[in-house]
């Protein structure tokens, strides 16, 4: 079976762009430049917190096996 080179299935950030991108939406105010958006998405980024990482990055060998169990194909995460 031929696997292929990059599985999004697998990229833990995507999960954390989409939780970034949840936090964005639901602020008051959205920011209108890109220094104020960059200033936001690092205010939440920290706000998410170290538990939060570690659970992402402790998700991988789940993440792994799902992939293994689909043989290469589309998965939950």
């Amino acid at each position: 079976m031929d696997w292929p080179p990059n599985s999004p299935d697998q990229s833990i950030i995507e999960n954390a762009w989409a939780t970034l991108e949840h936090c964005l939406n639901n602020r008051p105010r959205r920011p209108t430049t890109t220094a104020a958006l960059f200033a936001v998405l690092q205010e939440e980024w920290a706000a998410l917190g170290k538990e939060y990482c570690d659970a992402l990055y402790g998700s991988i060998p789940s993440r792994v096996r799902s992939l293994i169990l689909a043989k290469g194909r589309h998965t939950r995460y």
